[in-house]
């Protein structure tokens, strides 16, 4: 055991080793120090440690209480003894109360033994007590954290369990961040905001923002709409973006919102907001950035550290989790119904294919292709329209879903109009109006007009065959919808469909009407060889039969005459047959040579009618004439044009019964019926007349109305033919008309007059 350290306060040597004699014989080892200053005291308290101290109350220039006092303060629980002859008990129980240990008189010095002792124990119990208490103290202190911060965790770990339920309570994502954005207010910060980077990570797009006072909120958004935050700056939110670590500013100073202020209006707007203190977190999952969460205090003074950082990080990796699982969820879903809808496409293509290969007409497949467009788009009405024959304009041959005034509004439609369908037909390209917004912006003109529809979207696509658009289909939509690219695939695919459909009807159309020509023209040979037989036959029997009998029979003058005019009228009758057959030869060759010259039409028809004169007397028929002195000349083959007169004449004269009257009109007309004055020719009978429906086939080649073998006049139908095409080689016109059977009939030529140069 060590020697007890004793400081001695005593200016008496023999007082000294008396003291430590008595402390040695009752078996006390110590090591003794004695001073007798207040200066060697203090000296000594400073530099040493000490077990006890031992005192004279009375020295000459220093005194126990002021030695006790200076112990008190510097070595509290070192054991104080005075040891002293002067003390009375008054001035014992005094230095008691000062705070002394016990009081020895030095002439008794055997108690300072059991003085020493008791105090020393009384000192070590007091310092185990000390210990004990101090342990306490730390105990409670140390509990008291751990309590706080096992509170602070149970808040925690309840602000996280909740916001997990938030987070997995839907699968939009959007919204339930908005939640949580709101349940960090004041919990962990002032301020919150949520920003969400697109697929490309180019496009930032701020989801929510929180704060207690929904005024500060809309001031937040008006920021963010102001000052958007650009993803190329080095700093505050794009950087974390870019490295995917969380940053914290513990204190935000006026530096820190001098860099990322973009004017000085935006600066004294953020420091009106106060903030003092920032986290911002990555939103990771998968190793991607999905955006960031932001954190910020102001009112409350708050500063974060690390355990703020810690909370905020795991509450952005259950965000970025919840919004990676909504993510992947809504693009299974789209590949679902993206497969479905795709599968459901193709269903409706294979019908459309079906249902367009039974289609022999273009309105038939305008009706199955606008149904099925309707159908399956969600269309409200459709419509399809191809060019006329001339490429002028366009006609709509179906339209579904429109007031019947409407369409006849649009029935016909000028390719020079400013409207979608015609701008689609002219490019080639689709045109897709997603609202009345982008109709207004593109055809400002018909905004007021589709105004007054139900519709809200248009769609208008070309028909396109082997390059060119041969027409276009039109969609309306009650509501603004916006088209994805398998819409317009969809829409494409429907609409060439269509397209290659409307052209196959059009060829089974044509094929149709070719075969129905070669069948016509096969039988129109056929009767015309039969025709053509009974005609040559006709004549030819006569001259033989004529022949025959001058050969054999002694006739009279008188009778061979009458044989020999027959033989020459049927001669000259074959002969003009087959010049109405070279004729029509040398027409179709374009072999047919015209010798014009100015031509006065009157003596042109009287020498056709003078040649006519006969068959018409045979019959009994009557042949008037009106003629126009003052009908000027035209420019014309005289020979061809007495032709034209002669075969309409000719042909009067055949269907018209016996007794009946033909009326040959001449006139001229300052009309601009064939561009410019002309001469009007018209040859009216009183016969039979015509039928409505061989009106048209009139001037066709071998044609004749109830022509075969029951036909019940002669002729090869092609007189007619040969009239339009002379009258149509001198820039003329010539048209029929009559009222039915038994009615007649009213042919008409015009020429233009000739006018001569000057």
């Amino acid at each position: 055991m060590n020697a007890l350290r004793i400081l001695l306060l005593e200016d008496s040597l023999l007082d000294a080793e008396l003291i430590e004699a008595h402390l040695a014989d009752s078996g006390i080892d110590c090591e003794l120090v004695r001073v007798e200053s207040q200066t060697a005291f203090h000296s000594s308290l400073d530099c040493n440690s000490f077990d006890l101290i031992l005192a004279d109350y009375s020295l000459p220039s220093f005194d126990g209480i002021s030695a006790l006092e200076i112990a008190r303060a510097t070595c509290p629980d070192v054991p104080f003894i005075f040891v002293s002859a002067t003390l009375g008990e008054e001035l014992a129980i005094e230095t008691l109360k000062g705070g002394a240990t016990d009081y020895v008189l030095k002439q008794r010095l055997e108690r300072l033994a059991s003085s020493v002792k008791r105090a020393l124990g009384e000192a070590k119990e007091r310092i185990a007590r000390k210990r004990a208490q101090e342990a306490l103290r730390k105990l409670a202190s140390e509990l008291k954290v751990q309590v706080k911060e096992r509170t602070e965790q149970g808040r925690r770990a309840a602000f996280l369990a909740e916001t997990s339920t938030v987070l997995a309570s839907s699968l939009d994502y959007e919204t339930t961040l908005v939640v949580v954005a709101q349940l960090a207010i004041p919990y962990i910060a002032d301020w919150c905001a949520v920003d969400i980077l697109d697929k490309d990570n180019q496009i930032l797009r701020r989801v929510a923002i929180a704060h207690a006072d929904p005024a500060k909120v809309e001031l937040a958004w008006e920021l963010n709409r102001r000052y958007p935050d650009d993803l190329k700056t080095s700093m505050g939110l794009p950087k974390i973006l870019r490295t995917g670590q969380s940053a914290i500013a513990p204190k935000i100073s006026d530096a820190h919102l001098n860099l990322v202020a973009q004017n000085s209006e935006h600066l004294e707007i953020l420091r009106s907001l106060g903030l003092t203190s920032c986290i911002i977190v990555p939103l990771l999952a998968r190793e991607r950035i999905l955006g960031a969460m932001t954190f910020a205090t102001a009112e409350s003074g708050r500063h974060y550290g690390a355990v703020d950082r810690a909370l905020v990080e795991d509450l952005a990796r259950r965000a970025a989790l919840a919004i990676d699982n909504a993510q992947l969820y809504s693009e299974a879903q789209n590949a679902r119904q993206i497969a479905e809808q795709t599968a459901q496409r193709n269903a409706s293509l294979q019908a459309l294919t079906a249902a367009l290969s039974e289609a022999l007409t273009p309105t038939q497949v305008a009706e199955v292709g606008v149904e099925q467009g309707l159908a399956v788009l969600n269309a409200s009405a459709g419509f399809m329209a191809l060019l006329t024959d001339n490429h002028q304009s366009l006609e709509i041959v179906q339209g579904l879903g429109y007031s019947p005034s409407l369409l006849e509004d649009w029935k016909h439609v000028p390719l020079s109009a400013p409207v979608p369908i015609v701008d689609a037909i002219k490019s080639k390209k689709p045109i897709l109006l997603e609202s009345c917004q982008a109709l207004g912006q593109v055809y400002p003109h018909l905004a007021q007009q589709y105004a007054n529809t139900s519709h809200q979207a248009w769609v208008s696509i070309p028909l396109i065959v082997e390059g060119e658009a041969i027409g276009g289909m039109g969609l309306s939509f009650s509501e603004s919808r916006t088209f994805s690219q398998d819409d317009y695939a969809f829409m494409w695919a429907v609409s060439q469909q269509c397209a290659q459909a409307i052209e196959r009807a059009r060829a089974y159309a044509a094929e149709q009407e070719a075969r129905a020509e070669a069948e016509a023209a096969s039988r129109a040979k056929d009767e015309f060889l039969a025709m053509l037989s009974h005609e040559l036959r006709t004549p030819l029997n006569v001259i033989l039969g004529w022949t025959q009998l001058l050969r054999t029979r002694q006739w009279d003058e008188a009778k061979r005459s009458q044989a020999l005019e027959t033989i020459e009228r049927n001669t000259k009758g074959l002969g003009a047959l087959i010049e109405d057959i070279l004729d029509v030869s040398r027409i179709i060759t374009g072999r047919l040579r015209l010798c014009q010259h100015p031509c006065d039409l009157s003596p042109i028809i009287e020498a056709a009618i003078e040649t006519i004169r006969p068959t018409a007397e045979a019959k009994t028929i009557q042949i008037h004439r009106h003629f126009d002195a003052s009908t000027g000349k035209v420019w014309g083959d005289a020979n061809r044009l007495q032709q034209v007169v002669w075969n309409l004449l000719s042909n009067a004269i055949k269907f018209t019964p016996a007794g009946g009257e033909v009326t040959v009109r001449l006139a001229q007309s300052e009309g601009e019926v064939v561009g410019c004055p002309y001469a009007e020719i018209q040859v009216r009978d009183s016969g039979k007349g015509i039928a409505p429906n061989f009106l048209p086939h009139v001037f066709d080649r071998f044609r004749q109305e109830n022509g075969g073998r029951t036909r019940s006049y002669n002729g090869l139908g092609l007189g007619l033919a040969i009239v339009r095409y002379l009258v149509e080689m001198h820039n003329g016109t010539v048209e029929v008309s009559s009222t039915g059977e038994g009615q007649g009939a009213t042919f008409t030529i015009r020429l233009p007059l000739w006018v001569p140069s000057r």
